[in-house]
């Protein structure tokens, strides 16, 4: 559903800009329970939680609309900002985060939390509150997990996959983790309206972000720290425009994010995702096709001659001689100047 954000962020009263505190109403209480939705059992013999149930997002958005109509407070709209992201990615987000920035600049005397008036207009529950958007339990994960690309055919992926294939984060044991190659190819066959969309959202999410910091520094002096998260966001708007073809240069300044990732080129497209910084990088991405290829054309000799290319890679020059060219062995020795050891098996 369209969010109208401009309808959200009419003045509620006249006498009170932003409605009614309502931390103690007992709708804001159930937001609240709404979007903890169902917690797992914790099992202390094999250390895992099973049994966790995603709260019902619509169900959480409806309840969050409805508040909103009521009270301007962050931390109705960052609830809003959650269930709008599950519910419709990262366009979800931006939403989001446009309604609490605008929310912030054009509310700042009265949104809710309201400033510690008797401790100089202190903006700390605010702060607290905007925190909620790099939470490590309630929010970053479900931002990681929000598709960023996906084809039919291919799969859906999302941000730590992206990690995975750029080489920051390891794949656990006996995950099949996706390519940069293999990302270029969901771009390239996925629909390009959803891509532009999804691009265009990343802009706006970073720009909103960047607006809600400028606020309370001009206002308290001190702002959020935004900065896991528009981290992750900048390496997706360089993922997004090597893709469609803008090179790196979006975030060139913060080049050091991308440094060591791996990469191939996209399908068609002669871009490539991340770049490679050594041989064991080379090496990864070697793998990575070759299991991509077994997987989706096991008739093809190609997965084997890529095997062949990780083995040489991974060897020294006496054994590359001893892997392909042994009959050679005697002519290099003349020509080099050099006796190979005898390797006893």
């Amino acid at each position: 559903m369209a969010l109208d954000i401009e309808s959200l962020l009419q003045p509620i009263g006249e006498d009170s800009p932003s409605g009614e505190n309502l931390e103690y109403d007992a709708a804001f209480q159930e937001l609240d329970r709404l979007a903890q939705g169902k917690p797992g059992v914790y099992d202390p013999v094999s250390g895992e939680t099973s049994g966790a149930e995603e709260p019902d997002w619509r169900q959480v958005r409806d309840l969050a609309l409805e508040l909103s109509g009521r009270t301007h407070d962050v931390r109705v709209a960052f609830i809003l900002t959650l269930a709008l992201m599950r519910l419709e990615g990262m366009a979800g987000l931006a939403t989001g985060l446009n309604l609490i920035g605008g929310m912030v600049s054009q509310f700042w005397p009265n949104f809710f939390p309201n400033l510690i008036e008797d401790e100089d207009n202190d903006p700390i529950e605010r702060l607290n509150a905007l925190a909620m958007l790099v939470d490590p339990e309630r929010f970053m994960p479900f931002f990681r997990s929000t598709p960023i690309v996906e084809a039919p055919g291919i799969g859906r992926f999302n941000m730590r996959d992206l990690d995975i294939a750029q080489g920051r984060l390891d794949a656990r044991e006996g995950e099949t983790a996706a390519s940069p190659a293999l990302l270029a190819g969901a771009w390239q066959d996925g629909d390009a309206d959803e891509n532009a969309t999804r691009a265009a959202a990343v802009d706006a999410a970073i720009e909103a972000l960047n607006d809600i910091e400028s606020t309370f520094s001009n206002e308290a002096g001190t702002s959020p720290d935004f900065g896991d998260l528009v981290r992750q966001l900048k390496q997706l708007r360089n993922f997004y425009a090597e893709l469609s073809g803008g090179g790196a240069g979006a975030d060139a300044a913060a080049g050091d994010e991308a440094a060591g990732a791996a990469g191939a080129p996209a399908a068609g497209g002669g871009q490539s995702v991340g770049g490679l910084a050594s041989r064991a990088d080379a090496v990864r991405v070697l793998r990575q096709v070759s299991d991509f290829l077994k997987r989706a054309e096991p008739s093809s000799p190609a997965p084997m001659l890529l095997d062949r290319a990780v083995k040489l890679l991974e060897m020294d020059f006496v054994d590359i001689v001893r892997e392909l060219m042994p009959e050679s062995r005697e002519r290099i020795e003349l020509i080099g100047g050099i006796r190979f050891e005898e390797n006893e098996d």
